[in-house]
């Protein structure tokens, strides 16, 4: 019996006879059957190497959504029916970093001021952390630097896509308003929309935790609590999840704005849906390769899977028919995100995706992956709608959509996770009645020896802590401020939490607390303590213990090699052609 599954505005179409059947005949070379999203869960009309429309440069339509976004062009906007695009020279962004889009950012002077620490147990021993593994899972020249801590793998990007945008081919852009509600208007009246004129450079630190709780759950509601979100439900605010999409009842324990991971060249991963709770096709808000700008200007991200040979990966970058399709991002939970599975006989294909979009099989741990999904339109408004938008949607119009990895939901607990986000520094989940951890989860261990830099770049690093301040001591004025501000930062909190009556913890024992965890945040500061069989610090200081590692080194690396890490499991060996032999062209 052929049942539909409904998740959100994308229809799945199940059927377990119907998905051997569909098997059999893509081994047989039937173009016509279809790659499965869950157990027994096909599509009937798309191939497993579906790709959106081809960029129009290129003979296409130029853009990822249903057949009424060609029309788009003639009714996204008022008036003339031009749209003015959004200029982006010199102000403020979104997160209330001042930018100008022609500033160039001083990345080897970013990466000396990396700030160093000693690690109890040293740089971790994941088998993400050898040189041989960074070099081979990131392409481009987008990811400036990439290391292990104790705790998580830490990276440092220009956010660059390192592949063609086509984002002038985007039929119905974002809107230039804070609200991505085209409220913005040149002083003609004509509504502002993000495009090439909308880009600039930019620069990020994200971490992904080499160890996490998962969640039993695989749905929306995952993460969705304010010990995740601080800031609850909200249409624009960081640290917010999304609220109720128009019509659906639902809100979804995803964030509302910002990334929920990084491409191997350091691009921006947007959750599968447009802060409004759309799949972001049905808005005919993205190009070919499901990418465009966000309200505030800035780089490209992704809202889905950049398969095509015009985007950052496709068949050329599989080893074979059989072996894993190849890692194209890292998720902030913690997990992995691969490629869409193009072969039926491929290595996990026939183990579930879960309501997340990922699964588990042979020795791979957790993981997502990009995949194709049968999206219907709805007629839901926009809030507020684009200029008479609603007028010309067609409801259960069928149209191809992709998930970049994560789907409805990511699958592990981010409120566990230390300092979750960047913004709410000492914001986490267990015991945050009486603890604190102080955020050093972008800092590198001392003794350090197994890291990436991109090409030109450099960096010393340090055995100890008395090296490592007459380092600092030798910093420009400009890169001592840099540092400064967050020593401040980190200090202000550890004052904050000694006023409150709050214990400061080290991130290495909060993660072995956090692992443990089973919900009972009730207990007094002395019961806590001893549960969690860790030693309260009181200063800064006294978290940077010392210990004996090896002797300082100063190196420069070339560009990423291609050759497999030595530390890899059999199953991650099968996948080793990995996306970092993608498109390397740059920016147009």
């Amino acid at each position: 019996m052929i049942k539909a599954v409904v998740i959100a505005s994308a229809v799945v179409v199940a059927s377990a006879g119907k998905a051997k059947e569909a098997a059999v005949a893509a081994k047989k070379g039937d173009s016509a059957k279809t790659i499965s999203l869950n157990d027994g869960q096909y599509l009937s009309d798309v191939t497993l190497t579906s790709s959106c429309s081809p960029p129009t440069k290129l003979g296409g339509q130029g853009f990822c959504g249903p057949e009424f976004c060609e029309l788009a062009e003639k009714w996204s906007c008022t008036g003339s029916g031009k749209c003015a695009v959004c200029s982006y020279e010199k102000g403020t962004n979104q997160m209330g970093t001042t930018f100008n889009k022609n500033n160039k950012f001083d990345y080897q002077g970013r990466i000396n001021v990396i700030e160093q620490r000693a690690c109890k147990g040293g740089q971790s021993k994941d088998a993400r952390c050898t040189s041989e593994y960074l070099k081979s899972h990131i392409s481009g020249t987008g990811v400036k630097a990439a290391f292990c801590n104790d705790n998580f793998l830490v990276m440092m990007t220009d956010l660059s896509a390192g592949y063609p945008n086509w984002i002038s081919d985007i039929p119905n852009p974002p809107g230039g308003g804070e609200d991505h509600d085209r409220t913005d208007q040149t002083e003609s009246g004509i509504f502002c929309q993000t495009g090439i004129e909308s880009m600039y450079e930019e620069y990020g630190v994200y971490k992904f935790p080499l160890k996490n709780v998962m969640l039993k759950t695989d749905d929306y509601t995952n993460n969705l609590n304010y010990d995740a979100y601080p800031n609850g439900c909200h249409r624009n605010n960081p640290g917010s999840h999304m609220c109720e999409r128009a019509g659906s009842g639902q809100d979804y324990g995803q964030p509302v704005r910002g990334p929920v991971g990084i491409t191997i060249t350091g691009q921006e991963i947007f959750p599968v849906y447009n802060n409004v709770g759309y799949l972001a096709p049905q808005k005919c808000e993205v190009d070919s390769c499901h990418q465009h700008i966000g309200a505030g200007g800035g780089q490209t991200h992704i809202h889905g899977d950049p398969f095509g040979a015009w985007c950052m990966y496709d068949v050329d970058n599989y080893t074979s028919s059989s072996h894993h399709p190849p890692i194209i991002g890292y998720i902030f939970d913690g997990f992995n995100t691969y490629g869409r599975y193009i072969d039926t006989s491929s290595l996990g294909f026939n183990v579930p995706l879960d309501g997340c979009g990922g699964h588990t099989h042979d020795d791979f741990g957790y993981h997502y992956h990009a995949a194709i999904i049968e999206s219907v339109t709805d007629g839901g408004r926009y809030n507020p709608p684009s200029p008479t938008y609603d007028d010309f949607i067609v409801a259960g119009l069928p149209y191809l959509s992709t998930t970049p990895g994560p789907f409805a939901c990511l699958k592990a607990d981010i409120s566990l996770i230390p300092n979750y986000w960047s913004g709410w520094r000492g914001s986490q989940k267990v015991f945050s009645h009486v603890m604190v951890v102080p955020d050093f989860s972008d800092d590198m261990c001392f003794g350090t020896t197994d890291y990436y830099l991109g090409p030109g770049l450099k960096i010393k690093i340090h055995a100890n802590q008395e090296e490592y301040d007459e380092y600092r001591a030798q910093l420009t004025d400009e890169e001592k401020e840099l540092i400064a501000s967050k020593d401040a930062y980190d200090q202000w909190l550890i004052e904050q939490a000694a006023a409150e009556g709050k214990a400061i913890i080290s991130p290495e024992d909060y993660m072995k607390m956090a692992l443990t965890y089973d919900g009972d945040d009730k207990l007094t500061l002395e019961e806590a303590m001893k549960k969690a069989a860790v030693p309260v610090v009181a200063t800064k200081t006294e978290l940077k213990v010392e210990e004996t590692v090896a002797a300082p080194v100063q190196v420069e690396d070339s560009k990423a090699s291609k050759k497999s890490a030595s530390t890899e499991t059999k199953s991650e060996s099968s996948a080793r052609k990995s996306a970092t032999s993608s498109k390397k062209s740059s920016q147009k």
